[in-house]
């Protein structure tokens, strides 16, 4: 528990755990990076990225969209001619055939068929959708829509409402390994990297094993700010877990005279 107390709040006192073995320090690493990772799995899974607003959108999208059509949704199918609607956020394309690899947005991206539809993100499938497992029937006409039908509205809005929310689990997990992967990215280079670099410039004389494993607790600091980053959503604060390892890294190393072993 001294240990832990010293890891976080006393970076002069880190230095006498010099003769701590690689697996101490691996199991310190280990306990932060998953104390971190289980916070950001809770803030993930319990945030819905999507809501009837999006279906809002997406509806004045096609609204705005005055290309001739026939493109209808009926009987849990959708015939007719192709249509496409093109955003930066979303974009839509009713039975045009198109595949993904000739699709340039990596934002949301809805392929129509005429039994099923794909939506992707980051140029990757988030879900398959068959018409025929919606239980609801929303039929709609692309040129009802446009006309402002008031069915038409209610059914189109309905129908990308209920897509939005069986996507919703998927996204996230996009979102949780992204983040992931982006903390452990930045970790490694600024925290680690940097760090080692920089406590050889404070204090050369410390063998290279000893300054490994101080320069890893001096590390896990930039865990303890991103956990407040996530949890208070101050985005600032990424910055800050960058900065803090740096000054605990000047703490530990000042405060040592000479390590070899």
């Amino acid at each position: 528990m001294q240990r832990f107390k010293n890891v976080i709040c006393h970076p002069s006192r880190i230095g006498l755990y010099h003769k701590d073995s690689p697996l101490m320090v691996l199991v310190y690493l280990v306990l932060f990076l998953g104390f971190l990772i289980g916070m950001l799995a809770v803030k993930t899974y319990n945030t819905d990225y999507f809501d009837y607003s999006d279906s809002s959108y997406v509806v004045s999208l096609i609204c705005n969209n005055k290309n001739e059509t026939t493109c209808e949704y009926k009987n849990h199918k959708l015939i007719g001619s192709s249509f496409v609607v093109t955003d930066s956020e979303f974009e839509c394309y009713f039975l045009s055939g198109v595949s993904i690899e000739n699709i340039k947005n990596s934002g949301i991206v809805f392929i129509m068929n005429e039994n099923d539809m794909k939506v992707y993100y980051g140029y990757g499938l988030l879900k398959s959708i068959n018409y025929s497992d919606i239980d609801s029937d929303y039929s709609f006409s692309i040129n009802d829509v446009r006309n402002n039908e008031s069915s038409a509205i209610f059914n189109i809005k309905g129908f990308y409402n209920y897509v939005f929310n069986s996507i919703n689990l998927n996204y996230a997990n996009n979102v949780f390994i992204g983040n992931i992967l982006s903390i452990l990215r930045y970790y490694l280079i600024f925290s680690v990297l940097v760090l080692a670099v920089y406590s050889y410039f404070i204090n050369p004389s410390i063998a290279m094993g000893v300054r490994a494993k101080l320069v890893i607790y001096d590390s896990l600091v930039y865990f303890i700010v991103m956990f407040f980053m996530i949890v208070f959503e101050a985005k600032f604060l990424q910055y800050v877990a960058l900065i803090f390892p740096l000054i605990y890294c000047s703490m530990t190393f000042s405060h040592i005279l000479r390590v070899r072993k």
